[in-house]
């Protein structure tokens, strides 16, 4: 094998080997901001749900004693 050879087989070499880091770097990060999309998603759902609940926990206690059925 030539040095040009050599120098060709190389050059390739690392370049295939940085195309693979990237693509894991790539789908690391998209991994990690799938993640994070997960987090935020419930994080947001639990606080319409806990704002739902204390919702109708004010409406409960607004209604306590003054129902028309119970009285």
């Amino acid at each position: 094998m030539s040095l040009n050879t050599k120098m060709i087989v190389i050059t390739w070499m690392n370049m295939t080997k940085s195309v693979i880091h990237v693509k894991l770097f790539q789908k690391h990060f998209q991994m990690k901001w799938l993640l994070f999309q997960q987090i935020i998603c419930i994080a947001l759902f639990m606080r319409l749900v806990i704002n739902n609940l204390n919702t109708l926990k004010n409406m409960g206690e607004e209604n306590q004693g003054s129902h028309p059925i119970l009285e």
